[in-house]
């Protein structure tokens, strides 16, 4: 008699399951195997392994020459015959067309001396546009890459590519002026380098001379702008004006509550970094918390902390003002436009009349 399923037991049901799993795996190890051989047949087809296997052209009964599926897979993406470069380029997925010879060269430089596999696109477009040679910026990735390691190297490469437009001599120095005014340890000055790479980009003179100005432009002492400085070092990278503008904004629409003003006046240097980090939203916050009177309790601290989320849902008009706003200005917007073409119309001359 042939039990139903329902009524086996439970110990032939689970051995049945134990087999059909096992023969599901026995079947994927094999597609897999099957699938490697024939990877490597493939590879292996045009000669003796390496990088040249598959990559024999056939020919036809004409003569003429056809690429191979290996030639067609990597797209020339191997060094020319006609390399002159010290590094040999490993293929790889890459941005770089095959033709770009001075890229190609450099994707070579960023797998031997940084160990990263492809050049990284926003470098590409970097290097598709500069002007600086391939022994320039050979000796730029070369020099860094000793005096400071290969991975913070990268990581700052990736974010600036403008310093490979920089040589080694000139990056150093400035990075030494950078240590030498925020009074860094030695190695402190890597941690800074990564919050702001433009740091061995921007001229010394012009970083120390918005550096100096911080103090009179925001409510800081020395001290405090260093200490903002340091944690947030990419406030050199903003002109002077920028700065005391955006400050002066917070000032007036602090002045508008007394909790505020104190908040303001003995500011800490690091809510004034965080808010010079994303002054854009959070003035909006203040202009609309000192127009609806909302959260009257609410230090700056407060209002600066939340997410534009959180914010949004603990005041459900916040949005709807920002649109009401937005219209508004672009409604301003036009009507200027429009008056600016009217103008020279009406300022022009009329002929007289004979």
């Amino acid at each position: 008699m042939v039990l139903s399923s329902l009524q086996q037991p439970q110990w032939v049901l689970a051995a049945r399951s134990r087999s059909t799993r096992a023969r599901v795996v026995s079947k994927a190890s094999q597609a897999l195997k099957s699938a490697a051989a024939a990877a490597q047949a493939l590879r292996g087809s045009g000669g003796e392994g390496g990088y040249g296997g598959g990559m024999e052209a056939s020919t036809s009964g004409s003569g003429q020459q056809h690429a191979t599926p290996m030639q067609r897979y990597q797209g020339g993406m191997v060094s020319p015959v006609g390399w002159d470069y010290k590094y040999v380029r490993i293929p790889c997925a890459s941005p770089v067309s095959p033709d770009d010879t001075r890229c190609l060269k450099m994707e070579a430089l960023f797998q031997h001396v940084l160990g990263y596999p492809r050049l990284p696109p926003r470098v590409y477009r970097h290097l598709h546009n500069s002007t600086a040679s391939v022994e320039a910026v050979t000796s730029c990735v070369e020099g860094l890459s000793a005096k400071y390691g290969r991975e913070l190297v990268l990581y700052l490469l990736r974010r600036c590519p403008l310093i490979l437009d920089t040589d080694v001599a000139t990056a150093v120095q400035k990075a030494d002026v950078a240590r030498s005014m925020l009074d860094l340890q030695p190695h402190e000055i890597f941690m800074i380098l990564r919050k702001n790479p433009m740091l061995l980009v921007l001229d010394s003179v012009e970083a120390r001379a918005r550096y100096d100005r911080l103090h009179r432009i925001t409510p800081l002492t020395h001290e405090a702008v260093k200490l903002m400085v340091r944690k947030y070092p990419l406030v050199l990278n903003s002109r002077s004006e920028t700065i005391e503008a955006v400050t002066e904004r917070m000032r007036h629409l602090a002045y508008t509550r007394s909790m505020w003003q104190q908040d303001f006046d003995c500011i800490s240097p690091s809510l004034l970094a965080f808010y010079l980090r994303d002054y854009a939203d959070l003035l909006l916050r203040l202009e609309y918390l000192a127009l609806s009177g909302e959260s009257a309790t609410w230090t700056l601290q407060q209002v600066f902390k939340p997410s534009n989320n959180l914010f949004s849902k603990k005041h459900r008009g916040f949005r709807e003002w920002l649109s009401v706003r937005s219209a508004r200005r672009q409604q301003l917007a036009r009507r200027a436009a429009l008056a600016q073409q009217e103008r020279p119309q009406q300022e022009r001359p009329q002929q007289p009349e004979w």
